[in-house]
């Protein structure tokens, strides 16, 4: 029998792969791809669906960033559907494509690590504190450092700051090194996602409201026009304002649901043309038989109450793996 995301008992998917997949087929078929090629290998199929316990911990990372991707668009979509009669549903949405998007440029670090067959380690700048106070002294001279300084003396209060940057194109490129393109779609969906999920998050105000039956949500152009309440209401009887500024909150859900989607099946697909043959090269052999599941499948997730879709935890997988070496 033939592995596939359809196919029944351990050569199909898992139950949540198994009902979300007829929704995402269409937009996420490399998704498919990826699992028929790579990752049924580093289960225990067909014996059982768990991961292996015999994985290195670069490509058990690969697989659970390859499943969690999933599952959180498959939430994102859940939750979309819901957005015409729940209005929070819209913030879920969000929050879902936000952490898979998260999950998708750790999934580009540890591909271009199994390429480049070196294990991740920590970057050069901190595995020392004579490093480290090096780099701090450096960043403190750069444009970055110089508006962060001036943010705070504006507000009077601190703020987040990163001092470590991943080159994050030149990580993309080392997966997918002919479609140097693709970077820049990726970037522009990233942060179509990003503008409106850091403004729920930061912003005191994020404007929703009812116009002509519909409800709306402040278009994520435009988080800054409206910070209070008085500042949306100075526009209430401005019909053409509301149309332009404020978007129909199911419509903008699911169109960016499925942007996004297309975007991130473009690129898997880039990854398997440009990558397959060599990462199929380096999976890694079983250094034991199998053996056969005791329970009819092994759980990968928890039940998130907020969406009624399983998200991946470090820890089911940890239970897994330790499982296999028993």
């Amino acid at each position: 029998m033939s592995y596939a995301i359809d196919a029944p008992g351990n050569y199909g998917g898992d139950a949540e792969e198994q009902r979300a997949w007829p929704e995402l087929k269409t937009v996420f078929p490399h998704y498919e791809t990826m699992w028929q090629n790579l990752i049924w290998h580093l289960t225990e199929r067909p014996q059982s669906k768990s991961l292996r316990g015999d994985l290195p911990e670069e490509w058990a990372r690969f697989a659970e960033d390859h499943y969690s991707i999933f599952l959180h668009l498959a939430a994102a979509d859940n939750r979309a559907k819901r957005c015409y009669e729940e209005l929070l549903a819209f913030e879920e949405v969000f929050a879902h494509l936000g952490s898979m998007l998260d999950l998708v440029e750790d999934f580009f670090f540890i591909t271009a690590s199994i390429l480049k067959g070196v294990a991740p380690g920590p970057p050069s700048e901190v595995q020392t504190r004579e490093a480290l106070a090096q780099h701090l002294v450096k960043w403190a001279e750069t444009r970055t450092a110089d508006k962060y300084r001036e943010r705070v003396a504006q507000t009077g209060r601190s703020y987040q700051v990163h001092f470590l940057n991943t080159p994050q194109k030149s990580v993309f490129l080392q997966a997918a090194p002919q479609h140097a393109t693709l970077w820049d779609e990726f970037v522009r969906i990233r942060d179509e996602v990003r503008t409106p999920r850091n403004a729920f998050i930061h912003t005191a105000l994020t404007a929703k409201l009812l116009l002509h039956g519909d409800h709306r949500i402040l278009a994520p152009r435009n988080p800054k026009n409206y910070l209070t309440w008085k500042s949306v209401a100075a526009i209430a009887d401005q019909p053409e304002v509301l149309e332009r500024d404020f978007c129909e909150v199911g419509e903008l859900a699911n169109t960016t649901m499925k942007a996004v989607a297309t975007t991130i099946d473009n690129i898997w697909k880039a990854i398997w043309q440009d990558s397959g043959t060599p990462l199929v090269q380096k999976l890694p052999a079983r250094a034991y038989e199998p053996r056969k599941s005791t329970v009819s499948e092994h759980k990968f997730f928890t039940s998130n109450s907020a969406s009624g879709v399983a998200v991946t935890t470090s820890a089911s997988l940890t239970k897994i793996r330790n499982d296999g070496q028993k």
